[in-house]
């Protein structure tokens, strides 16, 4: 891309610099603790209207809460039934965001349905005129659903890491190239993926979890895209935005503002290439239960202003991958993993590999096969919805050795 021209005297958006800071210092903090599921007593009093009135949801629990918003699972009252869905779906989840702005940037986006991301049930305004977003409910990956004894998320087992890794790098393509509203995401990190395991009932003990886990019975799906841009858009203003978005630690260095000597501003280059980066330091985080940077942490998070200094770090080409852990964690197999690390995070998206290549890469080294496709028109709650790759370097998840059974289930059932 061509340079852009400077801003001029401008600096950082103060409100997204303070959202990112959040978003840094949580992010290399230990796991928050369960969330208290009960609704406070004006939350589970309301009955809330769907658009066109068909239904109403009633708040039973609360999932989670961040800076950004609350998030409820909702019992549905009324009709339903729902497109793609084979049968009445009775539970789902609420999303409330603080800004009403975040909550019509996912709706626009959700609007063309795509199995790959998380599916929008239906939308509408509280009595006050507060949007909300209803979601599919969905499950949370081993490294978000599991906290280890040290209070730190407990490491994904390198199967699963892996066939997470390459059928989310294969789906991304589908936002990326999809005919109509492609999409660059911006914001992907482990916490922004979850899994689809429907069940006929909407229950799912945790025997099942672990045995879909093994057999590859599930589909990892993109979910809080409220950060995702129109590729076009992006085209046209040669990769450039005004402002800066993402989760910090996983942009690379190119999307990294930057200030002149004269101090004009110059915002930071986003395209497919960022989530390519951005997907291989989740898989990296995910088999190696490590942050990236964080063998750099000290160098950063003492600082005046933790997030500028990380910044200086990832333009001055530090390494956010610790080799040396790696092979400790994967001993002969570490090889294999590294080169698809290096492949997917080279600091010049110019040479960093591509979805296509690098699932190609892919397939050579963790011998990858590919499942029968299903002649079964596809349905969002079909319980036999599969992986579409499986890895063949690794050994299987063991239900009866796995390691999540020592390790404390902090997401709620």
């Amino acid at each position: 891309a061509a340079p852009a021209e400077p801003l001029g005297d401008m600096s950082l958006d103060q409100e997204w610099a303070t959202l990112a800071r959040s978003h840094l210092l949580s992010a290399t903090g230990a796991p928050p603790e369960r969330p208290d599921p009960k609704p406070s007593a004006t939350e589970a009093g309301q009955l809330l209207l769907s658009d066109d009135t068909q239904r109403a949801y009633q708040i039973k629990r609360r999932l989670g809460q961040g800076t950004q918003g609350v998030v409820y699972e909702v019992e549905i009252m009324g009709m339903r039934d729902f497109r793609g869905f084979q049968r009445p779906v009775q539970k789902a989840v609420m999303k409330r965001a603080t800004e009403a702005a975040a909550v019509e940037q996912e709706r626009l986006i959700y609007s063309q349905i795509d199995y790959r991301i998380v599916k929008q049930l239906d939308s509408g305004k509280s009595t006050s005129g507060r949007p909300y977003l209803v979601l599919e409910r969905l499950r949370g990956a081993p490294f978000e659903r599991y906290r280890g004894a040290d209070a730190r998320r407990i490491r994904t087992d390198p199967a699963t890491a892996t066939e997470l890794f390459v059928n989310l790098l294969d789906r991304l393509k589908g936002p990326h190239f999809r005919r109509q509203l492609p999409l660059v995401l911006c914001d992907i990190k482990p916490a922004n993926i979850m899994l689809r395991m429907p069940t006929e009932d909407g229950e799912l003990d945790e025997e099942e979890y672990l045995e879909r886990l093994a057999s590859g019975r599930y589909e990892p799906v993109f979910v809080d895209l409220g950060c995702a841009q129109h590729r076009d858009v992006l085209r046209e203003a040669r990769g450039r935005l005004r402002g800066l978005i993402g989760s910090p630690i996983f942009l690379p260095p190119e999307s990294i503002p930057n200030r002149s000597e004269r101090g004009a501003f110059q915002p930071g280059i986003y395209g497919t290439a960022t989530d390519v980066y951005a997907l291989t330091l989740s898989y990296y985080e995910w088999i190696s239960g490590e942050r990236p940077y964080q063998s750099l942490e000290a160098e950063w998070r003492g600082a005046d202003d933790p997030l500028l200094a990380l910044f200086e770090l990832k333009r001055a080409g530090a390494d956010p991958l610790d080799e040396g852990l790696l092979r400790r964690v994967l001993g002969g197999w570490a090889q294999a993993v590294i080169e698809i690390l290096r492949a997917g995070t080279d600091p010049d998206p110019k040479s960093r590999a591509t979805t296509n290549k690098l699932l190609q890469q892919c397939k050579q080294a963790f011998l990858l096969q590919a499942a029968e496709a299903r002649e079964a028109p596809y349905a969002f709650d079909d319980t036999t919805n599969q992986l579409a790759w499986r890895q063949g370097l690794f050994p299987a998840l063991s239900l009866k050795h796995a390691p999540y059974r020592r390790a404390e289930r902090v997401e709620l059932a």
